[in-house]
């Protein structure tokens, strides 16, 4: 049962239609499931740090640290220490979206054919297609807090996201100690804190 069961470092947390809870544990590099009744499984990965595809009972992952979950059940993994955007699918097959990313931390899942993620290494937000293509949401790629549109804005080390239901994106700005918002039209904004830890 759940309260017997061993985290390591969990970082990420999402819920299928079913109520079904998943968990980025991500020093133990696996993917766990906890169902409505309390049980706790591992569903993919061996717990051995390192790169795999295939079988979710053999696929390796790096310290994954976000989860996202589709309406068709799909994960997404956000593989941070591989810098890749992964997948598991519903015959628990484990594939990678895409490479190329740089530490991505939180995800989301925006629309049937694309995710938003937080790249904190690269102090950028992007969108991931699902047929692999990558793009950028906002942000320079330089560390810094300033407001703007698109690529004139900066983020340092953003660490999740979210979003609402008319398109805007919130960003946790980590290391900046702030909470940012993307609206539609690209400008990014500061809604929340002064940048001073407390």
């Amino acid at each position: 049962m759940g309260v017997n069961a061993s985290l390591n470092i969990p970082s990420g947390l999402c819920v299928d239609n079913a109520n079904n809870i998943y968990v980025a544990d991500r020093a133990n590099h696996i993917i766990r499931k906890i169902t409505p009744n309390g049980n706790v499984s591992t569903i993919a990965g061996t717990g051995s740090q390192g790169f795999g595809n295939g079988d979710a009972t053999t696929a390796t992952f790096r310290f994954p640290s976000g989860i996202a979950v589709d309406d068709l059940g799909v994960l997404y993994i956000s593989d941070t220490n591989n810098g890749r955007v992964r997948a598991i699918d519903n015959n628990n097959q484990v594939t990678t979206l895409t490479g190329g990313v740089s530490q991505p931390f939180g995800l989301l899942v925006e629309n049937s054919n694309a995710l938003i993620v937080a790249e904190s290494g690269g102090n950028i937000i992007s969108r991931v297609r699902l047929d692999g293509t990558k793009s950028l949401i906002a942000g320079s790629g330089n560390v810094g807090n300033d407001d703007g549109n698109g690529f004139l804005a900066s983020f340092f080390a953003p660490s999740d996201v979210a979003l609402d239901a008319s398109g805007n994106i919130y960003v946790a700005d980590t290391n900046n100690n702030i909470i940012r918002m993307i609206q539609p039209n690209g400008d990014v904004v500061t809604i929340a804190g002064d940048g001073t830890p407390g």
